[in-house]
């Protein structure tokens, strides 16, 4: 009956019949060419799948090493094409990046995806220059074909996998005694979990969601998700224990909150003290039983406009930015305009003790530039850098705004907000500073995030 079904269809030319596959999903092509043994003997050519891996972001042939498209699509691609771009963790206080890159092949070898691990510059003085510094990219985990990997890492593979099967592996072992593993990837589902500080003596105190209710926009939902089985996270009420310990240390915890945050990835380490994908604990102890989850990052990379030209506007600063928050040392902010406010707010994607993720770390009001007299803007500008200290200063831009700051473990009653003004001096490069006397007030410096090519 099938065969009667698609009589019509074997009368249509075969490169038309390309052309009408290639506009289809995988899914859709799949379930088209099962329609018949006929259609079905063409499942493997390779003009189908090689349009279906540029449309996933590989279009170099290298990439294929000795594969066809058909299996570094189906196996690879398909699955795990999604994780290609910037992932944003909800580790406690400090946060975490991870982002997903293609590597190509070589002739024997066939491509990979590799997740490279955000390095930010740490400063553990006061002293320190203050200059944000890009971030250091530290390849973390290698998804690709098994019978590709180093002698090393076949050795860390169970059951002795085919060689077209696609596995994940721990490339950042820490401490470097540890053993070649692998890295075990999850969808879990939504959750109402939320985090809390518990301190010694002071009670428990909620840690800002990562993302919020309120913070939300730094999460791109628009992205895919690597087509994995979704996982429920199991709810636990740990503020109930009585563990001695909860009484004796600053130490993070886990109980469910009105608040669903929506679907997340997880990555484990398959040896539990690889150290490998998390960021350096900056204060207190983890109690929590969950991996750290990662959302999209929505990474808007933009030209900077120049803050003397009548094409600047506000929304000339919106995307991701580099920041020096000492003494903690380089933070990732995201720049988000508020439209209804007509206000820019900083949002900390990365953070510390101090001013955890998924705060907004400051607001700046840019309906109109804030009027100065000579000598107070004088007096402003001569705190910046000498760089741009230096320079024409009737070329920058300044306006009003306020920061937060607190006390060590952002607990409610020890946060406090500081008056500050924004002082844009280039396309990519803005400062921020306290507008309370004395030449060591607080000053941030801003450079522009300026992004990765992550096509092959």
């Amino acid at each position: 009956m099938k065969e009667q079904n698609t009589s019509r269809i074997y009368e249509i030319p075969y490169d038309i019949l390309l052309r009408i596959l290639t506009n289809l999903s995988a899914t859709d092509v799949v379930r088209f060419l099962s329609l018949s043994r006929t259609l079905h003997s063409q499942i493997c050519d390779d003009r189908i799948w090689k349009h279906r891996s540029a449309t996933s972001g590989v279009s170099d042939p290298m990439f294929l090493g000795h594969r066809t498209y058909y299996t570094v699509y189906t196996q690879l691609l398909y699955v795990y094409a999604p994780l290609i771009g910037v992932w944003a963790g909800d580790h406690p206080y400090t946060g975490g990046i991870i982002e997903f890159r293609w590597e190509s092949g070589t002739g024997s070898n066939t491509g990979c995806i590799i997740g490279d691990v955000w390095d930010l510059h740490t400063s553990d003085s006061e002293e320190a220059d203050g200059l944000p510094q890009q971030p250091q990219f530290a390849a973390a985990m290698k998804i690709g074909f098994a019978g590709d990997m180093s002698d090393e890492h076949r050795k860390a593979l169970a059951d002795n996998p085919h060689p077209d099967q696609v596995v994940a592996l721990c490339c950042k072992p820490e401490p470097p005694s540890c053993r070649a593993h692998t890295v075990d990837l999850n969808i879990m589902g939504a959750t109402r979990q939320s985090a809390f500080m518990s301190l010694p003596r002071d009670g428990v105190y909620r840690h800002p969601d990562f993302p919020s209710e309120e913070v939300d926009m730094w999460r791109d939902d628009t992205r895919p998700f690597p087509r994995f089985r979704v996982q429920e996270q199991r709810a636990v009420n740990q503020i109930s224990s009585s563990r001695t310990y909860l009484r004796l240390l600053p130490i993070m915890i886990t109980a469910p909150t009105s608040y669903l945050k929506p679907r997340a990835l997880t990555m484990t380490c398959a040896l539990s003290r690889c150290e490998g994908l998390k960021p350096p604990t900056r204060w207190g102890m983890s109690a929590m039983p969950y991996a750290p989850r990662y959302y999209p990052l929505r990474v808007m990379i933009t030209k900077g406009v120049d803050p003397t030209s009548e094409d600047w506007t506000p929304t000339s600063l919106t995307g991701l930015w580099l920041a020096s928050y000492r003494p903690h040392g380089t933070e990732c902010i995201m720049a988000h305009w508020d439209e209804r406010k007509q206000a820019m707010l900083g949002i900390k994607i990365t953070g510390d003790q101090n001013v955890p993720r998924g705060t907004i770390s400051w607001e700046v009001d840019m309906a109109s530039q804030t009027p100065y007299e000579p000598d107070e803007r004088r007096d402003i500008l001569a705190r910046l850098p000498t760089d741009d200290s230096e320079k024409d200063e009737r070329r920058y831009q300044l306006f009003r705004g306020k920061l937060l700051a607190s006390n060590t473990g952002h607990i409610l009653s020890d946060r406090w907000t500081i008056s500050i003004v924004m002082v844009v001096v280039a396309p990519d490069r803005f400062h921020i500073l306290s507008l309370a006397t004395g030449r060591g007030e607080r000053l941030l410096s801003f450079v522009r995030y300026p992004g990765r090519s992550l096509h092959i």
